[in-house]
């Protein structure tokens, strides 16, 4: 509903987003789906707001998702007219083409089947004559329980599936990212090397956790400063995009500025990957040779002659031999030396502090740490 009312709204993004997240539970839970024409609903908006956006090929992807499901669909009356014309269009060169045939058996067998919504009989089960491309098949069994996937069949072929029902239906649970392969990918990422080994571990990490990308990065010393490197692996583009270097100091005021813009950056690239930050393969970093300093000037010895003696005001002495009590000049007090004195200490009881923060799992010289999201 939110990404229909979106699309309505020209919220074409926005619909985007909400859409793609409501056909991914779909799929997740196909097995209990009772009506499939939410799914072709779906596709439908899916295709006409990738249209909106330009995305054409996309869009003749989720038209032709919708025709596979319902050769009769019609576009809806809530689409544009151009979106309507690419409908037909897609449609009519669908049909044209040769058919394909499926093959379903089940584990007990014996369950009732059903293809894209239309009850097809007991398994073992074979439906010819289906439009080629992405059917949905579900089975479901008075005791065995049920099961469900999606398949894609092609003109002139016979696709086999086999389900094996379960009473516990519905998505894996998330698994927590096995410490061998991130220590192994972590390494990767510090050598800079974003080959094929990176990108299977970043898959299997992907797959355990149930994440759409992956985020590796480390923290390195630079000069006085440090420098966290971190690389984002997209699961659906399948590629790993290297995020701008972010350079902070060792202090709380700056680790919390540079984490803010991180977090940030981080969920951009989620949402929507930055194609043209992609890297690939062994990665060169050129060494910066920094500026040449000015020599530092020369200090000169003051000509004694030169410098007056200093004055003092006359300040009589009391009767009991201690010194008078000093002048109030009026000063405000934050002018006071003793109180930049106690602000000094503070700054530097932060910085301290906070040095210790990132600095406690590594006390010698160099600098590590760990993001945990």
């Amino acid at each position: 509903v939110a990404g229909k009312e979106a699309f309505a709204a020209g919220e074409y993004q926005k619909a985007l987003e909400q859409l793609r997240a409501a056909l991914d539970l779909y799929e997740e839970g196909i097995a209990s789906v009772n009506k499939v024409e939410v799914l072709a609903e779906t596709l439908g908006y899916l295709g006409a707001t990738t249209h909106a956006l330009e995305f054409d090929a996309d869009a003749k992807d989720y038209f032709r998702r919708v025709v596979a499901l319902l050769p009769e669909a019609e576009p809806l009356d809530e689409f544009p007219e151009a979106a309507k014309a690419l409908f037909e269009k897609e449609k009519a060169k669908l049909l044209k083409k040769k058919r394909g045939t499926l093959t379903v058996t089940t584990e007990p067998p014996g369950a009732e089947v059903r293809i894209d919504g239309v009850e097809r009989g007991a398994s073992p089960v074979t439906v010819k004559d289906l439009v080629r491309g992405d059917h949905y098949v579900q089975a479901s069994h008075g005791e065995a329980g049920l099961a469900g996937t999606r398949t894609r069949v092609k003109g002139g072929r016979t696709k086999k599936v086999n389900l094996t029902l379960s009473t516990e239906v519905g998505p894996e649970p998330a698994q927590k990212a096995d410490e061998a392969l991130v220590a192994q990918i972590t390494q990767l990422a510090r050598d800079m090397d974003i080959s094929a080994p990176f990108r299977e571990k970043a898959e299997a990490i992907a797959s355990q956790t149930q994440a759409d990308c992956v985020v590796v990065a480390f923290i390195s010393p630079k000069g006085n400063e440090f420098t966290l490197t971190s690389f984002v692996y997209a699961v659906e583009a399948k590629q790993t995009a290297k995020l701008d270097d972010l350079g902070f100091r060792a202090n709380l005021s700056s680790v919390f500025s540079q984490a803010t813009r991180f977090a940030g950056e981080v969920e951009t690239a989620c949402t929507e990957f930055p194609v043209a930050k992609v890297v690939s393969g062994k990665l060169v970093v050129a060494a910066a040779t920094p500026p040449p300093r000015d020599p530092p000037p020369v200090r000169r010895e003051p000509d004694p002659l030169a410098v007056p003696p200093p004055t003092e005001p006359y300040r009589p002495s009391s009767l009991d031999g201690e010194d008078p009590p000093d002048d109030d000049d009026d000063d405000p007090w934050y002018a006071a030396w003793w109180v930049w004195t106690i602000a000094g200490a503070a700054v530097i009881g932060g910085t301290a502090y906070g040095g210790y923060l990132l600095l406690q799992d590594e006390p010698q010289d160099g600098y590590d740490a760990t993001v945990v999201w």
